[in-house]
């Protein structure tokens, strides 16, 4: 899969694409199946799959969010892109020139001259464009004029419900990962990189891989039985939390998860962090000791866990 920064990249060999077009914030079910149809007219035509998305998402931009609550992080979403066999990954920057640029101008540059658009596949409910301008009838008639088809997907439902990231977020901040996962199509999961920390973790005889969440408002909270995938695909059990480390006073949002039986140097390594049960709320303990005494506590409900599933 190639990735694309600005429709100023764009090239020719990069025209007669099939495209579609959306945040697709967690790439779930609803998002898969739109990825489904644009593979399948792809080979039709035999042209390029092609996804345009933007950084920053469009709501992140409107509300100056600075911790945005995010299923998947961009690195995230171009891995699942590539998984599901897009050829091309379009990511449009998403300012105020974007936001103001006319729906004529958009479909013009972008996926006439830029990508020379061969067939469009849009949300049955999408807008883009100033003033969200530009919906579904707008995209029609530019088609006829640009020599592009244009189709529409509808609402995807999963027990009479619309799946949406809205939803899977919803139901992570309830813990509820069984559900989530059927909406995803997959177990919810965070990656990054592990960076070095204060040791403190060490030095209660509980050593964590640490990832920096940045400037992503994850909607979870709490102490969690996870998987730890390294990136030579072995699967470890471990316990994490999320959130603000109250006990030492932390300011920052931080992943720390402890692997069982891991004695690998895991700094630097990426990680993908599989959120399989929550333990327990986040707490300010009064001190270090009672801090230990709970994360001991932690691990063995984490233990207690696996051993009902692996049974």
């Amino acid at each position: 899969m190639e990735i694309i920064r600005g429709n100023y990249n764009l090239k020719s060999k990069h025209r007669g694409s099939v495209v579609t077009i959306g945040n697709f914030d967690g790439v779930h079910k609803g998002h898969q199946a739109v990825i489904h149809r644009l593979n399948n007219q792809a080979q039709r035509l035999n042209a390029p799959a092609c996804v345009i998305t933007f950084e920053p998402l469009p709501h992140e931009y409107f509300t100056r969010q600075k911790e945005t609550t995010r299923l998947t992080r961009f690195r995230e979403k171009a891995r699942l892109f590539e998984k599901l066999g897009i050829d091309l990954l379009v990511i449009l920057r998403f300012c105020r020139k974007l936001a103001d640029l006319p729906p004529e101008t958009f479909v013009d540059d972008i996926l006439h001259q830029g990508l020379g658009t061969r067939h469009l596949i849009v949300g049955d409910d999408f807008r883009f464009g100033k003033q969200r301008a530009g919906d579904f009838a707008f995209l029609q008639t530019a088609g006829v004029q640009y020599g592009f088809g244009v189709e529409s997907t509808q609402t995807y439902q999963m027990d009479g419900q619309r799946v949406s990231s809205t939803r899977i977020r919803a139901l992570l901040e309830k813990a509820d990962f069984k559900s989530a996962a059927r909406l995803l199509g997959r177990p919810f999961s965070i990656s990054g990189r592990v960076a070095y920390g204060n040791q403190l973790g060490r030095t209660l005889g509980f050593p964590t891989a640490n990832i920096a969440l940045k400037h992503r408002n994850v909607p979870l909270r709490g102490v969690f039985a996870v998987h730890v995938v390294d990136e030579q695909k072995t699967i470890y059990e471990g316990m994490a939390n999320i959130g603000r480390r109250p006990t030492i006073g932390g300011e920052k949002q931080l992943l720390e998860t402890h692997l069982f039986n891991c004695q690998h140097n895991l700094y630097s390594q990426h990680l993908e962090i599989v959120f399989r049960h929550k333990i327990r709320e986040e707490r300010k303990f009064k001190d270090l000791g009672e801090l230990s005494s709970a994360l001991k506590q932690d691990k063995q409900k984490a233990l207690a866990f696996f051993q009902t599933i692996r049974s």
